[in-house]
């Protein structure tokens, strides 16, 4: 810029100059950014190829890790695999084992269910037989007992039927004995009764003698005949006298009491 004086106007400056040093800068300005441009990418392509040279170094090593890794991989899948194998080996012999034990221990089982079912058998044919010859003796001991607790109700009954009887005309017997008594009893009274109106009577006429005038007696008719109910003797008589000849009478053995 040039200096004006204060008194002076500053003067525009002229468009061509301007022009001309805009073009040297951006000349300057392209030829600089040229020249960093290729700084830049020399120092980028640098850059890259150490990164590179790294990455190959570190991708080498990681490929030799990952190879002794393989390789130890492989060696320890293929000590594993060998001892799975002995150990396939050793569980197929140790099933094959089982299997025939399990074979031998099933035909034992076998054998044993089969002598067990021929002794059941032989031991429900001996208790079928026994409980058939139980039965057979069970049936004939009830038929003898049987028989024989009827004939000892025959004989019971008998021996009843004939005690019955005998105490039957006993008691007849008894009864016409009682009646007899009675009878005979009967006219003793009546005799007594007719001596003992005499005997009145003549007291009477004594008396009558001794007074002067006759006394009336009052039997003076004669002794009256006695009924047919006077006549029999009281039925308590016989039962009385039944009853005594009964109770009189010993018990035989095996006779209840009366």
């Amino acid at each position: 810029m040039s200096q004006t004086s204060p008194t002076s106007r500053p003067m525009p400056p002229r468009r061509s100059d301007a022009g001309a040093g805009s073009a040297e800068r951006a000349g300057a300005l392209d030829r600089e950014w040229a020249h960093r441009r290729q700084e830049t990418f020399a120092a980028l392509e640098g850059t890259i190829r150490q990164a590179m040279g790294t990455v190959l170094q570190t991708t080498s090593q990681v490929l030799e890790s990952a190879t002794e890794l393989h390789q130890e991989m492989e060696r320890e899948a293929r000590i594993v695999l060998e001892r799975l194998e002995d150990d396939r080996r050793r569980l197929a012999e140790e099933i094959a084992d089982a299997r025939r034990t399990r074979d031998r221990v099933m035909g034992e089982i076998e054998a044993i269910t089969r002598r067990t079912e021929d002794e059941a058998g032989r031991i429900r044919d001996a208790a079928h037989a026994e409980s058939m010859r139980v039965t057979r003796g069970a049936h004939e001991d009830a038929g003898r007992i049987r028989r024989g607790a009827n004939d000892e109700s025959e004989r019971l009954l008998r021996q009843a039927r004939d005690e019955a009887s005998a105490l039957r005309q006993q008691a007849q017997q008894e009864h016409a004995i009682v009646l007899r008594d009675a009878e005979e009893r009967k006219q003793q009274l009546l005799a007594e009764i007719r001596q003992m109106e005499q005997q009145f009577a003549a007291v009477a006429d004594r008396m009558g003698a001794i007074l002067g005038r006759p006394i009336s007696t009052p039997g003076a008719a004669g002794p009256a005949e006695p009924s047919q109910a006077e006549a029999a003797p009281p039925s308590h008589w016989s039962a009385g006298a039944g009853e005594r000849a009964r109770s009189d009478r010993p018990v035989e053995p095996g006779e209840p009491p009366r």
